[in-house]
């Protein structure tokens, strides 16, 4: 289970930005403004799903979502924020490991590590969903050295979905 928020962008230069206006939301949400005024410790990843726009000039869309803790599953606090939901991801995903200049995820960076990494999912053969695709980032922007980040998509198959609710 996760807990998520949706913004849209129109440009990579929109993406840190839209981060963390999505992330203090989410942040508020763990840090008490919720149905039980409950703190929940922080998890990672930080995963963000990107939905791309359709042509050029259309916006991209942003999911950016916390892990709920494993004791909280399906019974963690509600969002007070009509803007944060809980989702569900299930599915098996290809990985790729790289690292993002600090202090925050660039969207063009992680534009083009997805890129590369399907082209290469494409070269060896691999099924897998080209969009959306997901952005999985492990530490907090002070961190320097030694960053782990990874780009996600979805193998194909008959298994995977990704749910909201309430």
């Amino acid at each position: 289970q996760w807990v998520s928020t949706e913004v849209q962008i129109k440009s990579y230069d929109e993406f840190t930005s839209a981060q963390n206006t999505a992330f203090m939301r989410l942040f508020h949400y763990i840090s008490g403004e919720n149905e039980a005024n409950s703190k929940i410790d922080m998890t990672a990843p930080v995963l963000t799903k990107i939905t791309p726009g359709q042509g050029p000039f259309c916006a991209s869309t942003l999911q950016i979502s916390f892990f709920v803790p494993p004791e909280l599953a399906g019974k963690a606090p509600k969002p007070t924020n009509d803007k944060v939901v809980f989702t569900e991801f299930r599915g098996t995903v290809w990985v790729k490991n790289f690292k993002t200049p600090p202090p925050e995820p660039d969207g063009k960076k992680v534009t083009e590590e997805a890129k590369a990494f399907g082209d290469k999912l494409i070269e060896s053969n691999n099924k897998f969903l080209s969009e959306p695709y997901y952005f999985a980032a492990y530490d907090p922007p002070f961190r320097l050295f030694g960053r782990h980040d990874e780009i996600w998509f979805m193998k194909e198959s008959k298994q995977n979905f990704l749910r909201e609710y309430n």
